[in-house]
């Protein structure tokens, strides 16, 4: 392969990790509590034989947007947006994983659970609403409490660096290995509200847009240098044969 053929085939490469990146956010505009993300990539410079720089792309991974979506009101008692740097704790399977996403339901036993049905644990554990309790109230530091008095306190964990942590499924996510789990501090909950996407639609469609305009392009500098290369070889062939 010629020079040009690395080059357009690193180009190509990394509008498609972006093309992926991006329709992966259009996709989740309307998760609760999403953050957007996009790849990173670094140059990185070859030289050839006879002394040409080549300029390529290397995928160094993914930079996550920690920056808070909008926050919209629901009504819903059981519905929490978090006001600053924290997330609510999850139980899954026995492990905790963390979520900005407030959008919380009772269960048959009663325990407060996220829609997936993982349970949202509180300062001693899960939290559990009696039967028969109503007007269920959850105080900007997150205590909940019910006609039938208090149930507990939502627990808030925070991370020196969020941009560590490993998204899961659910709009969940994971601490890193060694990475330590420290209490939220300057949190507050607002009740009856959602922390939507963090994704802009209209921005992230223009993106899209532009992305998918730059590999089509990038597709047919491929097509016209591979037909270069095969009238260049005609041409040395003919040469030959005469």
């Amino acid at each position: 392969m010629e020079n040009a053929g690395y080059i357009i085939l690193s180009r190509q490469t990394a509008l498609g990790r972006n093309l992926q990146m991006l329709a992966h956010n259009i996709a989740n505009m309307n998760t609760n509590g999403y953050r957007g993300e996009r790849p990173l990539f670094q140059e990185f410079l070859t030289k050839t034989d006879d002394g040409q720089r080549i300029s390529q792309s290397i995928d160094r991974g993914l930079v996550r947007d920690m920056t808070p979506g909008r926050i919209e009101t629901t009504d819903n008692p059981l519905d929490v947006a978090l006001s600053g740097k924290g997330f609510l704790v999850v139980d899954v399977n026995g492990e905790e994983r963390y979520t900005r996403n407030g959008s919380l339901r009772l269960n048959a036993e009663g325990n407060i659970v996220t829609n997936s049905g993982q349970a949202i644990l509180g300062e001693d554990g899960p939290i559990n609403i009696p039967a028969g309790a109503h007007s269920i109230s959850i105080t900007k530091d997150g205590v909940i409490q019910s006609s039938q008095g208090e149930h507990g306190r939502l627990r808030f964990a925070d991370f020196e660096n969020e941009y560590l942590l490993l998204k899961e499924a659910g709009g969940l996510f994971k601490s890193a290995p060694n990475q330590e789990v420290l209490a939220a501090e300057n949190i507050e909950v607002l009740q009856g509200s959602l922390e939507r996407s963090n994704v802009q639609g209209i921005l992230a469609m223009t993106e899209l847009i532009n992305v998918t305009r730059a590999y089509t392009r990038a597709a047919s500098f491929a097509k016209d240098e591979d037909q270069r290369q095969m009238n260049a070889i005609r041409t040395i062939s003919n040469m030959r044969g005469n």
